[in-house]
């Protein structure tokens, strides 16, 4: 059963679609149409009752909100959206492996072509669309001929544009122009010497191996003296180590370009300008490799290349690498426990937000007062202005964290998605189980976790900055200072409805910090202050309650990398990566330490 069922137009109905059918504008496709959120909860049309967005601003709005708007904006028609998740039937064998393999990424993307497609790829998404009138709540199938043609061209404009945050996502995940690999600024006037025989690469792909460690992966190729060098070490301990970028610099930085071994066919390869710090191409590749007897269209690839990787990387990592390794954990959630999507780039500020969410402060101000707040802003004449509200933003943010409406949510759409595919797959329908078990437990996190997506906040915080405005990765610490000077400024602009016993965020973090300085000759002593919001704690690894099996793990790799060298070893890390022992330091001792000094 579904939550509403259309109607006849009746002629009450038509008397109110003539009569409001001036008032709608129809976007076009660079127009700002906010189509997938309410602006005052994150329900969307996935939500159990849908997503109403409204003809003249084109503003949307759950149905706890949509008639408290249409009072406001003396709207009457709005354009109701429902979608449904459903999980695609079962599937034969060999269907499966076909579908598998024609779904494996080619790019580091969401949701563009080649890129990932997440948890979903056994779901589709079925929309329904259809006009509704207020305040009774009429909803009119698009089909029926007597809806007039300026509200007709107006629904169809909007479910037409790709909305706000469909062109910020993919702008996150498809990349920037300024993220596009460019032609080198050396490749026109590259330097490159006189061979030497050391200097000719061997014909024998085996004998290829970094000039330092003797590692045989991960391979660059110096185009200027031939040099071959390990790529630097990833911050998951993947890579090599780093010999090509020391041999650059070693050299006075006269030789930049380098190119990845294996990744070299007659199309091009992965070239990098460490004078430039970036990927680059070079237009005369063929040309500088022959300069060494490397004939471009007589090589085949064998190693990844750098997108490869990253895209593998992001496929197969296991995040139990990092925290909690070795254990057992198990996907929660409720007030309290709803979690943040990463919108592209976002984990900075989703760390930064969910630490915040959690000061008992905050949740006096914005909780408890959430109601009257978001109340008063759906009532308000300047409800057109919502997405740049921060205290409507941020009392949103805490209702959508901090209570169960998510999970309810989430609880009564497996209801509603499961009677939609019997409705498209007919009663027969049985919906696809998946019988690998990490697959499965990938099912179980989708499933039993939620998370919301807080994108007009993100949008609002990061207006006008010259880094947050971005889709770029930031510093946590950096996007901390800057929230909390946001906040202050906005609780100012507002402070008629806020709760002035409970004191501001800044106030709350805000620390006289005395430093002193004392000259090694002379012995005297300076004393500075000065007012903070972030104490800078040094860590100290000899701290951690587990230093000693720290202590062993990097004496066994060093022993590993040794045979390595001598050609002992096994080069794979995955065992290794596995079982990494992560120190684990008390904040009291690192705490205790900061203030003994």
């Amino acid at each position: 059963a579904f939550p509403f069922s259309t109607m006849p137009i009746t002629a009450d109905v038509l008397a109110v679609l003539q009569q409001e059918a001036q008032k709608c504008r129809t976007p076009n496709e660079n127009s700002q149409v906010e189509k997938d959120e309410c602006m005052l909860s994150f329900d969307s049309p996935f939500s159990p009752q849908g997503l109403y967005t409204n003809l003249n601003t084109w503003k949307s709005y759950g149905r706890d909100y949509a008639e408290l708007d249409s009072k406001a904006t003396g709207q009457k028609l709005y354009l109701y959206q429902k979608k449904y998740n459903v999980i695609k039937p079962q599937k034969s064998d060999d269907a499966s492996v076909a579908e598998e393999a024609d779904t494996e990424p080619t790019k580091l993307a969401i949701g563009v072509d080649g890129g990932f497609t997440g948890f979903d790829s056994d779901t589709e998404v079925q929309t329904e669309h259809m006009l509704c009138v207020l305040p009774s709540f009429t909803l009119i199938e698009l089909s029926e001929n007597d809806i007039p043609s300026a509200v007709s061209q107006c629904i169809a404009g909007i479910v037409a544009n790709k909305g706000i945050s469909a062109h910020e996502e993919f702008k996150a995940w498809h990349g920037d122009d300024d993220d596009e690999v460019k032609e080198s600024m050396h490749s026109d006037a590259l330097v490159q010497l006189a061979l030497s025989d050391g200097m000719r690469p061997s014909p024998n792909r085996d004998d290829w191996k970094c000039s330092e460690c003797g590692e045989k992966e991960n391979l660059w190729f110096n185009l200027s003296d031939g040099y071959i060098g390990c790529g630097r070490r990833q911050w998951d301990g993947s890579g090599g180590c780093g010999a090509a970028l020391r041999h650059f610099d070693a050299s006075g930085k006269q030789y930049p370009l380098s190119v990845k071994l294996g990744t070299i066919t007659p199309k091009g390869a992965d070239v990098y300008s460490y004078a430039e710090d970036s990927m680059v191409t070079d237009k005369h590749l063929a040309t500088h490799l022959a300069h060494f007897g490397i004939d471009i269209m007589q090589q085949e690839k064998y190693d990844k290349t750098l997108n490869e990787m990253e895209i593998s990387l992001n496929k197969d990592f296991i995040y139990g690498a990092i925290v909690e390794s070795g254990k057992h954990l198990q996907h929660v959630c409720g007030a309290g426990l709803i979690g943040l999507v990463n919108l592209g780039n976002s984990c900075y500020m989703n760390s930064v937000l969910q630490s915040l969410l959690a000061i008992p402060e905050l949740k006096r101000k914005y909780l408890e007062s959430a109601s009257q707040l978001l109340l008063h802003a759906a009532s308000s004449s300047s409800s057109e202005n919502l997405a740049n509200d921060f205290v409507t933003q941020f009392a949103k943010l805490m209702v959508g964290t901090m209570t169960t409406r998510y999970v309810q949510q989430r609880d009564e759409s497996l209801t509603l998605d499961l009677a939609k595919g019997k409705q498209v797959y007919g009663a027969d329908y049985v919906p696809r189980s998946n019988k690998d078990k990490q697959k499965n437990d990938a099912d179980d996190e989708g499933v039993s976790c939620v998370a919301i997506k807080p994108r007009m906040l993100k949008r609002l915080v990061g207006a006008g900055h010259e880094e947050f405005s971005t889709n770029r990765q930031q510093d946590a610490v950096e996007y901390f200072r800057h929230f909390v000077e946001f906040m202050n400024r906005q609780e100012r602009t507002h402070a008629a409805l806020l709760d002035k016993t409970v004191p501001s965020l800044k106030s709350l973090f805000r620390m006289q910090l005395e430093e002193r300085l004392q000259c090694v000759q002379s012995g005297k002593v300076r004393y500075s202050e000065a007012q903070d919001i972030v104490l800078k704690v040094d860590v100290d690894l000899s701290l951690a309650s587990n230093y000693a099996e720290y202590q062993l793990q990097l004496k066994q790799q060093e022993q590993q990398e040794q045979q390595q060298q001598d050609g002992d070893g096994d080069s794979s890390m995955t065992d290794k990566e596995k079982n990494k022992v992560i120190p684990n330091i008390p904040f009291e001792r690192l705490l205790q330490k900061y203030l003994a000094e």
